[in-house]
């Protein structure tokens, strides 16, 4: 069973409806309906039952639906423990910003953290482009500093 079939099934049983759903985990309906079949030709058994205008869980739905915090705090802690015997945090760091806000605040930020935290890795969003920086270099001033210009937008898919 795959991690993200229990988040859905938990958002289900506590907003009611997939549209919800897929309004919270940022899919659409149909994405989020074809995800929860997915999970039920998996685990060979229906996760959810048609009512009134739109599903509910079935049992076996529910008892995931309830397991799914167990898990997910388990596996939180699992990676938690990892990530302190590397020594440092990894991982994506998002961060959604105007581009103006972006131009004038983001390129210290990014330089100051990337030459401590080597192993994150940068997903900066601006309206309308998305762009990705490069990996952080070891600064040679006592004050790092980036140009905006050197993060060439990301490709459009």
């Amino acid at each position: 069973m795959d991690v993200r079939h229990l988040e859905l099934l938990r958002e289900l049983s506590v907003r009611g409806t997939l549209a919800a759903v897929a309004q919270a985990t940022h899919r659409t309906p149909s994405a989020v309906s074809q995800q929860l079949k997915t999970a039920e030709r998996e685990l060979r058994v229906p996760l959810v039952e048609p009512y009134a205008r739109g599903v509910r869980l079935t049992d076996a739905g529910r008892i995931l639906a309830e397991g799914a915090d167990e898990v997910l705090a388990a596996l939180a802690e699992v990676r938690a423990r990892l990530e302190a015997s590397r020594g440092e945090p990894s991982g994506v760091v998002r961060i959604g910003t105007l581009p103006s806000a972006g131009e004038a605040l983001l390129p210290g930020l990014v330089a100051a953290c990337g030459a401590r935290r080597s192993t994150w890795r940068w997903r900066i969003s601006t309206s309308p482009n998305t762009i990705t920086p490069p990996a952080p270099s070891t600064p040679t001033s006592s004050s790092p500093t980036a140009s905006p210009a050197t993060y060439p937008p990301a490709p459009r898919r």
